[in-house]
């Protein structure tokens, strides 16, 4: 495992982390069945071109948008959200 390999001398303290998360995402991505075709990646650039990367060995195409993205998307759900609840509120009259 990694831990080994660092004690060995064949990943320096400074590359077993990058190494792990390589295993992590690469794992993560064989396990998925069905693999898609595309995928939309939101999230820091480092993450991104891990992912990308493994995706593309993978032959999965791939798009990739910036971290902003998710903020935004999560704001307009919860707008959406918000106006729905307005939208089926009944107003009654009373005399």
């Amino acid at each position: 495992g990694v831990r080994t390999m660092a004690l060995l001398g064949r990943l320096s303290r400074t590359q077993s982390p990058s190494y792990l998360s390589g295993l992590l995402v690469g794992h993560e991505i064989r396990g998925q069945d069905p693999r898609p075709s595309r995928v939309h990646l939101i999230g820091n650039d480092r993450l991104q071109i891990a992912y990308a990367r493994a995706l593309e060995v993978f032959g999965v195409q791939v798009q990739r948008h910036s971290e902003d993205l998710a903020a935004a998307g999560l704001y307009r759900l919860a707008t959406v959200s918000r106006e729905r609840e307005v939208a089926s509120v009944s107003v009654v009259a009373l005399p």
